[in-house]
């Protein structure tokens, strides 16, 4: 009250500007970059879901789809796939092929190497779809676009369902109040920032930014 009455503004009111957006989030990004892209629990049920690189924790699925995008891009163009007159046919063979194995029914059911190949082949579906849209077949990407978007959000809805989550409906700790143990890592670095960051809010007084959240070393997940 009194900082108002003399005209000083408060660090809550402060605006917040793109540059505080950007600096918060990069100061998000130093501590949570090692699980961000894990896509599943950190626990025994989820192990062979992810893959671990140093202390990088990466979706093992999404892994497989972007090397297959990568490596299938740069060989259909060096191997002048999309100029051949069978390509529509190789298109619409990836498409079925990916669409079917990638059905959550059907997916949730394939053991991980089987998994691997299912994400493969839609990785290579991507690339394909890629060569099509600029290497000569851009009627056959644009007809293609609208099926897979439908596709991609009608299985993404299905893979929400109670079924698709049934390694972690039957784990003992699924019905416990406190964070399972797939997760609790993720929960205690971003419980620091949160600490961290308002900290950092509430130290500063008028006209300042917010500060990027730092933590100390022993607070960092390792």
């Amino acid at each position: 009250m009194k900082q108002a009455a003399e005209g000083r503004s408060s660090p809550w009111n402060d605006p917040i500007t793109v540059g505080d957006v950007v600096r918060n989030r990069l100061g998000e990004w130093r501590h949570t970059w090692w699980f961000r892209h894990a896509h599943h629990p950190l626990c025994t049920r989820y192990s062979s879901d992810v893959l671990t690189v140093g202390k990088l924790q990466l979706c093992r699925s999404c892994t497989v789809v972007y090397g297959a995008i990568a490596i299938g891009t740069l060989a259909f163009i060096l191997g002048s796939s999309a100029t051949s007159k069978a390509w529509p046919m190789l298109f619409c063979a990836l498409a079925v092929a990916a669409a079917f194995l990638s059905h959550p029914f059907v997916y949730r059911r394939l053991g991980r190497r089987s998994k691997d190949a299912a994400r493969g082949l839609l990785g290579l579906l991507i690339a394909a779809w890629i060569v099509s849209a600029f290497g000569g077949h851009p009627l056959l990407a644009g007809v293609s676009l609208p099926v897979l978007l439908l596709l991609h959000r009608v299985y993404g809805r299905l893979r929400q369902s109670p079924e698709a989550r049934v390694r972690c409906r039957t784990c003992p700790e699924y019905r416990e109040d406190e964070i399972c143990s797939g997760f609790v890592r993720q929960a205690e670095v971003h419980r620091r920032l949160e600490e961290a960051w308002s900290a950092a809010r509430t130290t500063q007084v008028g006209g300042a930014h917010w500060a990027s959240p730092k933590l100390a070393r022993e607070d960092r997940a390792e």
